[in-house]
């Protein structure tokens, strides 16, 4: 994105107020700076966010967005991430480059139509990205935590389709400056 986060999602923002219109312009100065996947990656280790062989196996697993560590660019988060494969996030490939999913047939640029996981052993082990992770790539401060006992699917769904937190707060922030002009409007 243009602040730099690899998780992506087109959005347009519009500001309004009812003293006087808010200027026109970039609400954060974008960044040639971007960060790449790994930096937001804490839980390779949980065995219990690869994704099982059984739903490889299905038809639909052929429009998984498959993503490396080294990536700069996931897909948006959706509600239903966990639960369907076409379109609710990306899933990262364990120990590959973004190289190597490439010459795998599973880049950006090739055709997902074409994708078969059938012969699992020929991938590399696909895994979910955990609730903390897909936190960390919405901005979410490192030390905000979900409640206790919520299960991980039900922190999948609460961080579906949620806004950037840094880009939320700079459209508020715009939203609600305050010029001394306002004073005299009213």
């Amino acid at each position: 994105t243009d602040l730099g986060y690899p998780c992506a999602r087109p959005r347009y923002f519009e500001c309004a107020r009812r003293i006087r219109p808010v200027a026109p312009g970039p609400l954060l100065p974008p960044t040639s700076r971007q960060h790449q996947l790994c930096g937001f990656l804490h839980d390779d280790d949980d065995v219990t966010l690869r994704v099982p062989d059984k739903v490889l196996a299905k038809r639909a697993a052929w429009c998984f967005d498959v993503v490396a560590a080294d990536s700069t660019d996931v897909a948006c988060f959706t509600s239903s991430y966990g639960r369907f494969v076409r379109g609710t996030g990306s899933v990262v490939a364990l120990e590959s480059t973004q190289a190597d999913l490439d010459r795998l047939g599973l880049g950006r640029g090739d055709d997902p139509a074409t994708r078969t996981f059938a012969n699992v052993d020929r991938w590399p082990a696909l895994r979910y990205l955990s609730p903390r992770e897909i936190a960390g790539l919405l901005g979410f401060p490192p030390a905000w935590t979900f409640p206790p006992g919520l299960s991980r699917r039900a922190a999948w769904s609460a961080l579906g389709n949620s806004l950037h937190v840094p880009t939320a707060a700079a459209v508020l922030g715009r939203a609600l400056e305050y010029d001394d002009d306002d004073d005299d409007a009213g």
